[in-house]
């Protein structure tokens, strides 16, 4: 199929999709163990660009400056998404107080999750 061509064009106008309303809120009920997952992927996110493309990005989301670039926009949608839920979490009882010697035992038991 040739990219400049909508694939919407292919079908029929009275053909019906679900479609986000952008102004209501979704609630998704998930477990820590997926939400793990998703850091999982947030590592592997950031680990694709240098650490200074990284923090120049969050540079520019602190300063409220326009994102242009595509993985700018993907990032900053990631990290929304991810304080959404942090914060869910808490509110709703779902995290824990950790020492730093159990949380490094316990990503050790996660890291399988990114093999």
């Amino acid at each position: 199929m040739d990219q400049s061509t909508n694939p919407l064009d292919n079908l029929d106008p009275n053909t019906e999709f679900d479609i986000f309303i952008d102004d209501k809120i979704i609630n998704v009920p998930m477990s820590g163990f997926f939400v793990k997952r998703l850091q999982v992927l947030g590592d592997y996110i950031v680990s694709t660009k240098e650490p200074e493309e990284i923090i120049a990005i969050y540079d520019k989301m602190a300063e409220g400056k326009e994102l242009t670039e595509t993985f700018e926009i993907n990032l900053e949608t990631f990290i929304t998404l991810m304080n959404q839920i942090d914060t869910s979490a808490k509110e709703q009882g779902a995290t824990k107080k950790m020492k730093v010697s159990e949380i490094k035992d316990s990503i050790q038991d996660t890291s399988k999750l990114s093999s």
